[in-house]
């Protein structure tokens, strides 16, 4: 007799029981999988933040490297080898700022662009393949295939014409006029158009770069007036802008403007008053300035202030702004004003004494100025002042 087994059926409970365990082994899969998703885009996270941070240092290295190159190059531009000495600073000035821990290192000729006809230097910071150290190592994207990344930056200074300049000195000079046979006039002589003597800014004044070095005596004006054309110490106390103003009338007043900052910003343009001051009583404050810098000389060579010894320009506390103004508009009588028609930079060299009386030697220079105008420096401009472009 044939007999069939009969059918098994499973409980409900049963059937559910089965359909959970299986679900637990997928959610197993699921979380396993979701964790190694979730710890890569972790690690992403954390390499992705310590490039951002390397990006922001790489920017700031580029940055400081920039507007460096351009404050070195705006002294040493002069220089028959200013372009390439600025190269040399930059990347020794480079060394002082780090990426993720390393001192930056860019190389001086595919890294740094030195411009001299648009007054520009240029710098790139790369931890790229092509870099001098290479790209930046990860951390952790590594276990996915990254191991490291790249990172570069750059940034660009420009030398623009300053609309001011601080540190004014009190003193006023006529700038260089031709004298009627054409000749340029001596240290003595005094400006007299009726004898033929004649002045334009553009041919006859003080030029940049020619005139760098050029030797200017600054001497107190001669008693009883009217000598103001020669070369005259004066003093500004309303100007037409109240952003470059000024306010002193004594000795004391004018002292503290040689051995010190007095006063704001000064531009050219502006309307100046004589100071009723006694000049010859400020020797020794001329003095004190010379002395405050006992290392530094004129160069004749690099054609710039420098150390003793040494071919690279710097700033100096004797070099120090001036006034120049047009001889045809000087001041006849000690109270009559003038403009400033051009600001220059002198060097103070020596102040020579004869007996009670005294002169400053001084050396045409170019200067610098933290208050850029619009104007791209031109090579005549003689305060200069710098400005992060790019």
């Amino acid at each position: 007799m044939n007999t069939r087994e009969g059918h098994r059926t499973q409980s409900p409970i049963g059937r559910q029981s089965g359909r959970l365990n299986d679900r637990g082994g997928a959610v197993l899969v699921l979380v396993a999988l979701g964790l190694v998703v979730f710890l890569g885009m972790a690690a992403l996270a954390i390499d992705l933040g310590l490039l951002y941070v390397a990006r922001g240092e790489a920017q700031k290295a580029a940055d400081a490297a920039a507007h460096a190159g351009a404050g070195f190059y705006q002294l040493n531009r002069d220089r028959a080898d200013g372009v390439q000495a600025t190269r040399d600073f930059v990347v020794g000035f480079a060394e002082n700022n780090e990426v993720r821990g390393l001192p930056v290192r860019v190389d001086g000729q595919q890294d740094i662009d030195v411009l001299p006809s648009e007054g520009l230097v240029r710098v790139r910071v790369r931890r790229t393949d092509d870099g001098i150290d290479g790209p930046i190592p990860t951390l952790f994207a590594r276990a996915l295939g990254f191991r490291e990344v790249g990172v570069s930056a750059s940034a660009a200074a420009q030398i623009f014409g300053a609309r001011a300049v601080g540190c004014m000195l009190p003193v006023a000079l006529p700038d260089r006029w031709i004298r009627g046979d054409g000749s340029f006039p001596a240290s003595n002589d005094i400006y007299d158009p009726d004898a033929g003597d004649l002045y334009d800014e553009a041919t006859t004044g003080y030029r940049i770069p020619e005139n760098l070095g050029d030797t200017l005596l600054i001497r107190p004006e001669a008693s009883g007036g009217g000598q103001q054309v020669r070369i005259t110490p004066s003093w500004w106390g309303t100007t037409q802008s109240d952003e470059f103003s000024f306010a002193g009338n004594s000795t004391t007043d004018l002292r503290r403007a040689i051995e010190g900052c007095s006063g704001d910003p000064f531009g050219e343009g502006a309307d100046m008053d004589q100071s009723g001051g006694s000049k010859q009583a400020l020797r020794s404050s001329w003095e004190l300035v010379r002395d405050s810098d006992p290392t530094a000389i004129w160069n004749d060579v690099a054609r710039c202030v420098t150390t003793a010894g040494s071919s690279e320009c710097r700033t100096s506390p004797r070099l120090r702004p001036m006034v120049l103004f047009n001889p045809d508009l000087a001041p006849q009588t000690n109270q009559d004003g003038f403009v400033a028609s051009r600001i220059i930079g002198i060097f103070i060299e020596d102040v020579d004494r004869t007996g009670s009386q005294y002169q400053v030697i001084a050396r045409l220079a170019r200067i610098p100025s933290t208050l850029p105008g619009d104007e791209v420096a031109g090579p005549g401009d003689a305060v200069t002042a710098i400005r992060i472009v790019e």
